[in-house]
């Protein structure tokens, strides 16, 4: 595989500023912002106990969606829905330019394999980058925004606005 590495740094810097949408287990409803998951299972952007990431979705419908992709099943206890404000100064939108010469195609972000999606992952977060805008493998056209919590830049914010247990997980369009 290409090293990503070049093309991150390279890849335009930007500010997010907004609020973002996370469904997690409720179990972690008093962590609903934490990493756990991530780092103990590993997920599309980063690497199982090497490096964690937060997963959030620009929008509620497409937290739903995704969560929808790794849960079958709803589990007994049910979910939380969290709606978080943050502030990001070094974030690279992997959905608003061209790949370039890497050889990875848009589809390869969205693929059931996260081998791609994993070395961007990893080499954004080596180069302390504080997020990912991503596009959503559940939404066609939606937005994903990983966020590395432990690349945390001068002005960075983050504020729990609601935490909203839910039973179900409601239905939506997905791909």
């Amino acid at each position: 595989m290409t090293d990503l590495r070049p093309f991150l740094e390279r890849a335009p810097i930007v500010e997010f500023q907004g609020s973002v949408h996370r469904l997690s287990v409720s179990i972690y409803r008093n962590r609903a912002l934490s990493m756990i998951g991530a780092w103990n299972r590993g997920a599309r952007y980063n690497i199982r106990n090497y490096f964690g990431a937060l997963y959030t979705a620009l929008d509620p419908d497409t937290a739903r969606a995704e969560m929808r992709r790794y849960f079958t099943v709803e589990p007994d206890c049910g979910f939380v829905e969290t709606i978080a404000d943050l502030r990001l100064s070094r974030v690279v939108d992997l959905t608003a330019h061209r790949l370039g010469r890497t050889g990875i195609r848009r589809r390869d972000l969205v693929a059931d394999s996260y081998t791609v999606c994993q070395e961007f992952g990893l080499r954004a977060w080596e180069i302390g980058l504080e997020g990912l805008l991503v596009p959503s493998a559940a939404v066609r056209g939606r937005k994903n925004l990983v966020v590395f919590l432990d690349n945390q830049q001068p002005g960075w914010g983050i504020r729990l606005r609601n935490v909203i247990l839910t039973r179900v997980v409601p239905a939506t369009g997905t791909r």
